[in-house]
């Protein structure tokens, strides 16, 4: 079962390979400033692309090389590597003898590069032979035209997170399933994407896609191709294979490459760790396919290769700005929990796992363990595509997400979610006017609303009560994040929480003078406030004792007033309007009780003096 589950759950059927019919359509591959790579299906013979700057002088011309994808030879794919192009440059080029004539544009060289636009995608697998990818993206390429002009390179590159196929050794299906549906992007929008579960580490997939100038091994390496980055400008794009430690790898798919794992997770550590001291590199947006969190998919993505793995690495460095991914079919967004304390920034959580594979929806069958996590704060089983801009030259960012259909296609695509970042806007300013009360064993924690001042909206808060141990170090007692939304299977669970305050119990705790509690904001670009806290002395813990507040209620029905008490022994003394003591006792302990029935009804004075202070509680007993 749990094979069948990784493989995409019982409604994810898996093809015998059948004959796809195919044709020369270009397939761009691997976006640069001065190559491109033009693939395409042909015959058993060298083929050749004729290119150039002038449409009606295609006056350059470079031969292809070729390989059968499948051992029977049905699919034979071309490679022509075009190279010493022009940066930021339009080309014209054929593949078929003049036929067709296509265009292709070069990025800007990595010092001009400005802004790029480009789409992402996820899972566009389906056993109805493409019919709903091509849907989707009929709908994606209207979209386009209308909004960003009839042009064909208003986007610089299409990125896909894997699950090509069905059954990555089924080679008709990397056409059915994804270069014909697309067919009217391939020939002028190059592709980069990373391998999916259903792609099973298939030579195949690495026929078509080919990372060659990417790869983030050698050519000598068995690990070549299936890891990689891509610079562009300032930016660093990272492709992951998450696939490397499948658990339940022995039947449904071919041997792994032994020690893969583990130098993919070595070259990813040392690839951020270069980025992150690399003053030329500002901003790194990572992708793979496995799911490093779903409230879509079941709780197996716990124990995956990209939760345990791949996401604690991402998470380690501040310029790592989103990951997308893929798995969980449909779509869900949040923010990863802060790594440390210490954490200035977050990472945007993006599934965009809605290209065409069957939906995980809520409660189907094989997805009844769904749960409602804390780093997702929405999710949706629709079907959709995504645009993705990056202001390279002023460290910008902005994504869409437009849902075209859930069981029927809808008529026309629906914004659903948008999001930015923004490297430059400064981080909220931290909590003010941070008080506590502690009654017993609850503790509440409030400060002043949050600044409407700050450059970017609340999105989370988080409170923490601390204890410093004799050994300098601290100890979280209580650690609390939320988000201003929680919406889980449609419902937002968070409609009109207050972010400022949190009324927490701490059970068998006692607040003590190396005892402090802190808060701090999130906003919706995912920075976090330097702490407040509470007692403040510059380091946070307090050397004076806190005043713990005292609590009095009375029940009228019982006659009875209940006073809630700090730790230790109290002398409680209580008066009635007149200043006439009516009771003074020495308490022990955190609660005491007075039976009031015998005296008058009307104001009493409670006063409660612990530990050198002395607080004073008015209350009417009636």
């Amino acid at each position: 079962a749990a094979q069948v589950r990784e493989l995409g759950g019982y409604d994810n059927e898996i093809t015998p390979p059948t004959i796809t019919p195919v044709d020369a359509t270009p397939v761009l591959y691997d976006p640069s400033a001065t190559t491109a790579r033009v693939n395409w299906h042909g015959a058993k013979v060298a083929g050749e692309v004729k290119y150039g700057t002038d449409k009606s002088n295609l006056n350059k011309s470079v031969a292809s090389t070729f390989v059968a994808i499948d051992d029977d030879e049905d699919y034979i794919w071309h490679t022509a590597k075009l190279e010493g192009l022009t940066p930021n440059t339009l080309y014209y080029y054929t593949n078929d003898g003049g036929e067709h004539v296509y265009s292709l544009k070069t990025l800007p060289a990595n010092d001009k590069v400005k802004k790029i636009r480009f789409l992402t995608m996820g899972d566009s697998h389906n056993s109805d032979g493409g019919v709903r990818c091509g849907q989707i993206f009929a709908a994606a390429k209207k979209f386009i035209d209308e909004n960003y002009g009839n042009d064909p390179h208003a986007l610089d590159m299409i990125l896909h997170t894997g699950d090509v196929t069905q059954w990555g050794d089924n080679a008709g299906e990397y056409s059915s399933l994804l270069f014909n549906p697309l067919k009217e992007f391939t020939p002028y929008v190059p592709m980069l994407a990373t391998i999916g579960n259903h792609d099973i580490e298939s030579p195949m997939f690495y026929k078509y896609f080919r990372n060659d100038d990417i790869s983030g091994a050698p050519a000598d390496s068995p690990d070549f191709g299936r890891y990689w980055s891509k610079r562009i400008g300032s930016m660093l794009l990272v492709g992951m294979d998450s696939w490397s430690y499948w658990p339940y790898d022995p039947v449904l798919a071919r041997d792994r490459t032994p020690g893969l794992g583990e130098r993919e997770k070595a070259w990813l550590d040392k690839t951020l760790a270069a980025a992150e001291a690399n003053p030329e590199i500002n901003m790194v947006f990572a992708m793979c396919h496995e799911c490093p969190i779903s409230e879509l998919w079941y709780s197996g993505w716990k124990y995956t290769f990209t939760n345990e793995h791949l996401y604690p690495i991402l998470k380690k460095y501040s310029k790592v700005q989103q990951i997308t991914y893929g798995h969980a079919h449909g779509t869900e967004f949040g923010v990863s929990e802060p790594y440390s304390d210490e954490s200035t920034h977050d990472i945007f959580l993006f599934n965009n796992a809605h290209a065409g594979g069957y939906l995980d929806d809520w409660g189907v069958p094989g997805d009844d363990q769904q749960y409602d996590e804390a780093e997702i704060s929405r999710a949706m089983p629709e079907f959709g595509f995504n645009i993705g801009e990056i202001d390279i030259e002023n460290g910008r960012y902005n994504f869409k997400v437009y849902a075209v259909g859930r069981k029927e296609m809808y008529d026309a695509p629906v914004l659903r979610e948008e999001w930015y970042g923004d490297i430059k806007q400064a981080a909220p300013a931290a909590p003010k006017n941070l008080k506590l009360n502690v009654k017993g064993d609850v503790y509440t924690m409030t400060c002043d609303n949050y600044d409407a001042a700050n450059p970017g909206a609340l999105y989370s808060s988080q409170f923490q009560v601390v204890k410093k141990g004799a050994d300098g170090k601290n100890t979280v007692l209580l650690n609390v994040i939320r988000d201003y939304r929680n919406i889980y299977q449609d419902v937002d669970k968070n409609a009109g929480i207050n972010l400022c305050t949190l009324e927490q119990q701490v059970p068998g705790f006692t607040f003590d003078d190396n005892c402090f509690v802190r808060a701090r904001f999130r906003d919706d670009n995912r920075k976090w406030s330097a702490w407040a806290a509470y007692p403040n002395t510059g380091t946070g813990i307090g050397s004076a004792v806190v005043e713990k507040k005292i609590g009095v209620f009375c029940d009228a029905a019982a006659k009875c007033m209940h006073v809630v008490l700090p730790e230790g022994k109290s002398e409680v003394t209580i008066a009635d309007i007149a200043g006439r003591v009516v009771l003074s006792e020495s308490v022990e302990g955190c609660k005491f009780s007075w039976n009031y029935s015998g005296n008058a009804k009307g104001a009493y004075v409670v006063t409660v003096a612990n530990g050198g202070k002395t607080q004073t509680v008015k209350v009417m007993a009636n």
